[in-house]
């Protein structure tokens, strides 16, 4: 869902657009106003689909740890827990969800490596650890993490894909 004040934000640009332009072609200003907000609804859609890759990223470093030659008790038995939340399996089987990416082209398949050092320093963040061990396993546990991961170390990252 678009938040209300990322509409308003765009309406404003809109507007202080059109009115410190040459032009007064307000059928153009308008469709670049719906425009803006059609690309936003893109990142919404982009950011929701980074978060199911992650637990694609997830499942196949584990798969590796499992094959390694001396791999450990914890790497041929891992906890699974991250990689069967809740909260991303149902964003994942959503079809609407699924059509929305389809329609719109989006995938984070050629940006592995992006997605692969996210995930380690979510795997290495505390609140990780603590979600991996707790033994509450309810809906809202899977989502407060995603929330938490979503809050400090997606949205906060600030090295970009080379």
């Amino acid at each position: 869902m678009l938040n209300r004040r990322y509409i308003r934000i765009k309406v404003l640009q809109a507007l202080y657009g059109y009115f410190s332009s040459d032009t007064s072609d307000i059928v153009k200003s308008e469709r670049e106003m719906f425009n803006n907000i059609e690309r936003l609804y893109d990142l919404y859609i982009y950011q929701l689909a980074f978060i199911v890759e992650l637990r694609h990223v997830a499942s196949v470093i584990t798969e590796n740890a499992k094959t390694k030659h001396l791999a450990t008790k914890q790497n041929l038995d891992p906890n699974l827990k991250f990689i069967e939340n809740k909260f991303i399996q149902q964003l994942s089987e959503n079809i609407n969800f699924k059509r929305e990416v389809n329609n719109r082209k989006i995938s984070w398949n050629n940006e592995f490596e992006l997605v692969k050092r996210i995930f380690l320093a979510i795997k290495g963040s505390e609140h990780y650890w603590k979600y991996m061990f707790v033994s509450d396993d309810s809906y809202q546990t899977h989502q407060h993490l995603i929330t938490t991961c979503f809050k400090e170390n997606i949205a906060e990252d600030e090295q970009k894909s080379q």
